[in-house]
């Protein structure tokens, strides 16, 4: 078997070693040597940022943010190498995983890793690892360096670990609920909510609407923002929130056509005749015979175009439902449509 044996320090003030072979091989040897801290300026940028593993990278934090990590917990660390330079540049990045820390996969306690970066490109790489104990744990810079030469590094940090975290730790909606009504509340007036931030879909506010109090604040929060949902206003009815079931109805044009033009209540009004889907029609030209007219037997002239029919029929059934008298523009209007039929008296 071969051996290898170590030494103590050489006389280069490094230390020694030797390889006992067995067998004819191939020795190769790797050093860490220490180098010089990079200068400012340099055309590379690099920035280390961790998430737990079960997450992907959109929940990914400065480690510097992170108060607690948990033991026993798998977690990546994302290392990202900015070029700022109109040049392509070959790069080595020096990655080492926190002290005390443990690999997973195929990842190493050290490995340098090798990448063409493209002009005004970024490459990101990650390492997964975990913590097997509790403590403090420093978490070394990641060099980065071409030719030989350091050219930018990271900040370096220190994990603090426990076996349970001392605060609640947000990282999904459901989290946030189990946080409070205030952090709920809190987070309908600050997150993007369209844009799911944490998983957020407005079905799960639903069981919470079901309390009067947290369904009025809930619904003042997202008025204040503009923002509608139509199942959060829901709760109005259950709640006999008049407000919000006005804002409910008064939002589907559906409700308004259903219940047509003149409609009037204290929950939704149908003011004006276009919004129900009556709106003012011109023909032209329209030519009526005059010297022989075709009428129906035992009534007065008919109407032979059809969709002048239908439209006139449409106004008539609009105008009797109004309670109070025609206006201006409803008397034109049908003014108009019996012109259309020769009318005239």
């Amino acid at each position: 078997q071969h051996a290898l044996v170590s030494g103590g320090p050489s006389a280069g003030g490094g230390l020694s070693a030797s390889f006992d072979a067995a067998s004819p091989c191939i020795f190769v040897a790797k050093e860490i040597a220490s180098i010089d801290c990079p200068d400012a300026g340099s055309d590379l940028g690099v920035a280390v940022r961790v998430y737990k593993a079960k997450l992907d990278e959109t929940a990914s934090q400065d480690p510097l943010a992170v108060k607690e990590f948990l033991s026993s917990e798998p977690y990546c660390l994302q290392v990202i190498v900015t070029n700022v330079s109109p040049k392509q540049l070959e790069v080595q990045a020096l990655v080492q995983v926190p002290q005390g820390s443990v690999p997973l996969g195929s990842a190493s306690y050290t490995q340098a890793h090798t990448q063409r970066i493209g002009a005004f490109a970024c490459w990101r790489l990650t390492v997964p690892f975990y913590f097997p104990r509790p403590g403090d744990f420093a978490g070394a810079p990641v060099y980065c360096s071409i030719d030989g030469r350091a050219v930018a590094r990271s900040s370096p940090v220190v994990y603090h670990v426990v076996r349970a975290l001392g605060s609640v730790e947000v990282e999904t909606f459901a989290d946030v609920v189990a946080a409070g009504e205030e952090a709920v509340l809190g987070f309908l007036g600050a997150a993007d909510l369209f844009g799911r931030e944490r998983g957020f879909t407005f079905d799960r506010l639903y069981p919470m609407l079901q309390q009067k109090s947290f369904f009025e604040r809930a619904v003042a929060c997202l008025r204040g923002r503009g923002i509608f949902d139509r199942g959060v206003w829901g709760y109005g009815f259950l709640h006999g929130d008049v407000a919000a079931c006005s804002e409910l109805l008064g939002a589907d044009r559906g409700v308004r056509r259903l219940l047509g033009p003149h409609f009037e209540s204290t929950l939704v009004s149908v003011p004006r005749p276009v919004e129900a889907g009556a709106a003012h029609l011109e023909y032209f030209p329209l030519l009526n015979k005059r010297a022989y007219r075709i009428d129906e037997p035992g009534g007065g002239p008919s109407i032979r175009n059809r969709q002048l029919r239908e439209t006139y029929e449409r106004v008539v059934r609009m105008l009797v439902r109004k309670l109070g008298p025609l206006d201006g523009a409803e008397l034109l209007q049908l003014c108009y449509y019996l012109l259309c039929q020769d009318r005239v008296q």
